[in-house]
């Protein structure tokens, strides 16, 4: 388990790669915490967007790049395998 705290915010704002990871008798597959949610909420909204699964391919490349970052600047160093994918469809991008 990597568990990271963000001094800034002074809250945990990512805690296990493990719970991205399904588990054999999971009927849920994993979510991202909030806070990746709401960073790609608020590039959709820097970018004139109401939501951030409405933004097209180019736009939407944008808004990963912008949350990686935001999440290596808090101290995530390794994203999690299908970070993405998993975000694309938090937000409700098919």
């Amino acid at each position: 388990m990597i568990c990271v705290d963000d001094a800034a915010h002074t809250r945990l704002t990512y805690c296990a790669l493990e719970s991205l990871t399904m588990t054999s008798d999971s009927t849920e597959p994993p979510q991202l915490p909030e806070d990746w949610h709401k960073a790609a909420q608020a590039v959709a909204s820097a970018l004139g967007l109401a939501d951030s699964a409405l933004a097209d391919a180019e736009n939407w490349a944008r808004i990963l790049q912008s949350v990686e970052q935001t999440m290596r600047n808090r101290g995530i160093d390794v994203m999690p395998d299908h970070w993405q994918e998993t975000l694309a469809r938090d937000v409700g991008r098919h």
